[in-house]
């Protein structure tokens, strides 16, 4: 039986997790055998259970931090191939290997195309048999890094959701509010997902301030995700100096977000940099709710010119985005607001955008098709 080794860089929850975990769901019909060893947040195990769940030929899950924990457990376990992450006590591990004259087919999936990510590989490029991009980046890769074919396998994955996009009625959705008290009337602007630094949350807080003064009303702020504590204090200290006039709510970490998503007018999110597509705004279309997202990553080729998506446009850097960016997207955003109709046809917008998305995929190449010659 052939062995797959995946070496990441956690199991905490993620984007970049939840592409792993898609990645080992989809072979579960192949008779291999599967181990993951990660690096970082060593209790953080948030998605090991559905790993196992979703494919029960997966054997060992490890927590391997170190070159050299890593290096001998590939000694004593020879895998036949490795799908490697962001691990890089695993890239130095491999390192090392390759200078011994040992060579494991090797493959990289890379969800973004700046210089600071791609670097990281350049110790091992000349030894990677191929490189899974979640969008066209293929110039920068074989640019940066090796001619190593590049597969485009864009992650979305929906198989965590239900198959038919959901239909948010009234009384649902005021069920859901009444869970974080929110009044009936507000205008609630939410995100869902880890909440840190690169996701920028005073951008989202700053965005609310914009879009209440734009409507002339409160709009009520929900992050929902998991929030360091520190972390916390500084995002409330930063919405009582914004003078935010509706409340903000920071839910902690849920283990589904459905119930927040039923309360939600709009979804946004405010990241500095992206890969392909973030998980949460394909959820908050799954959902029907609009999406404010900035021009980074691959979000701007699949999203520009579709209803339900509002575009803050933004240099595709690790900047935050500028406050005069913000104000503009939250002028136009008010301003369909303030119309029934066009905001009825944005939300109808959203499941024609989630086809566009899932019809991306039905041409692009599977993982089991990019692993073939070595399993």
């Amino acid at each position: 039986m052939k062995h797959i080794l995946f070496a990441h860089r956690k199991l905490s929850f993620g984007g970049g997790e939840r592409v792993l975990v898609e990645q080992i769901a989809s072979l579960s019909h192949l008779p291999v055998k599967i181990s993951v060893l990660f690096r970082k947040d060593k209790r953080r195990r948030d998605l090991e259970s559905e790993i196992r769940r979703r494919n029960p030929q997966v054997d060992e899950i490890e927590y391997r931090p170190s070159v050299w924990s890593v290096y001998r457990w590939i000694i004593a376990h020879r895998p036949d191939v490795i799908v490697l992450c962001n691990h890089k006590g695993a890239i130095l591990a491999l390192l090392l290997l390759s200078l011994q004259g040992i060579k494991i087919p090797t493959l990289v999936t890379l969800h973004e195309h700046y210089p600071r990510h791609l670097k990281k590989y350049r110790w091992i490029a000349k030894w990677v048999d191929a490189w899974i991009c979640t969008y066209d980046f293929s110039i920068a890769v074989h640019r940066e890094l090796s001619q190593a074919p590049c597969h485009i396998m864009h992650p979305i994955y929906l198989d965590h959701l239900p198959q038919i996009p959901h239909e948010i009625d009234e009384v649902s959705r005021q069920e859901s509010r009444v869970l974080w008290s929110i009044p009936p009337e507000a205008l609630v602007l939410g995100y869902c997902g880890q909440v840190d630094t690169r996701k920028d949350p005073h951008a989202f807080i700053q965005l609310g301030v914009y879009l209440e003064s734009y409507l002339g009303r409160p709009v009520t702020l929900v992050l929902a995700g998991r929030i360091d504590p520190l972390f916390r204090d500084q995002i409330r200290n930063y919405a009582t100096k914004s003078r935010l006039r509706g409340s903000l709510i920071m839910t902690g970490a849920l283990e589904h977000f459905e119930n927040v998503f039923r309360c939600l007018d709009l979804f946004a999110l405010t990241s500095r940099n992206e890969g392909f597509f973030p998980i949460s705004l394909l959820e908050s279309l799954h959902y029907g709710v609009p999406i404010v997202a900035p021009t980074v990553g691959g979000i701007e080729s699949v999203a520009r010119g579709h209803r339900g998506a509002f575009l803050i446009d933004k240099d595709d850097d690790r900047q935050a985005i500028p406050l005069s960016a913000l104000k503009k997207t939250a002028r136009q955003v008010a301003t369909v607001l303030k119309h029934k109709h066009r905001w009825e046809a944005e939300k109808k917008g959203t499941r024609d955008l989630l086809l566009t998305l899932v019809d991306a995929v039905k041409h692009q190449p599977t993982l089991e098709d990019i692993l073939a010659p070595w399993i």
